[in-house]
């Protein structure tokens, strides 16, 4: 399937639209069901892309076929600013977690928050991660993947950002066929495992310590 997306690529900046929001939800749910946002309620979860919008530091991107959302990602400049840029819903999120009982995502932000998580990843390549751009989240619609879509849209988010491997981007993983995708397509490299119940996350980097 032969697409052009050329004109189909949105960088939010302050705004995003409810429809927008709803579809991109929608993909976390589908897509990332493993992540932490996947866990929040609808409400919660609008909160935290409002806030994305309007963030110096964390950039939302979405490719859009016929005017809906077939992928999406979430870039931080740094990985710190993935909990310094949320900062005013920390209270918000946990308060949610805890009254739908999601006690195994409390325990994973709690490994996020102490860097618990990093007990099994090399200290040179931790001070290189966090220097460095983080793809925190990305996803394409099931029926658009295996096409080119993702490496296309994942090629203009890099020129954009000029990666490069003095311009470094890390991104973690659950998934054994991702990893692969970005071995294959961009030369990433496995550098170690974050800590996570109940599965562990891959993580990579373009950029060797």
């Amino acid at each position: 399937m032969k697409l052009n997306f050329k004109k189909s690529i949105v960088i939010y900046k302050n705004q995003i639209s409810k429809k927008e929001k709803k579809e991109i939800m929608f993909l976390i749910r589908k897509e990332n069901k493993k992540s932490i946002l996947s866990q929040l309620s609808e409400n919660v979860l609008f909160n935290y892309l409002n806030l994305v919008v309007k963030s110096k530091f964390l950039i939302l991107f979405s490719l859009k076929f016929k005017n809906k959302i077939v992928a999406y990602a979430l870039v931080a400049r740094k990985p710190s600013y993935l909990i310094s840029e949320i900062s005013s819903l920390k209270f918000l999120i946990l308060l949610d977690l805890f009254a739908r009982l999601k006690i195994l995502t409390i325990i994973n932000l709690f490994l996020t928050f102490s860097k618990i998580d990093n007990l099994f990843i090399d200290k040179n390549f931790i001070k290189l991660k966090e220097k460095s751009l983080n793809l925190n989240l990305l996803a394409v619609k099931e029926n658009f993947q295996s096409n080119g879509v993702g490496k296309y849209f994942l090629k203009y988010i890099f020129n954009k950002l000029k990666v490069s491997k003095k311009n470094n981007i890390t991104c973690e993983t659950f998934s054994r066929r991702a990893t692969k995708f970005y071995q294959n397509k961009f030369a990433f490299k496995v550098m170690g495992k974050k800590i996570r119940f109940f599965k562990t996350l891959t993580v990579l980097s373009l950029q060797e310590t």
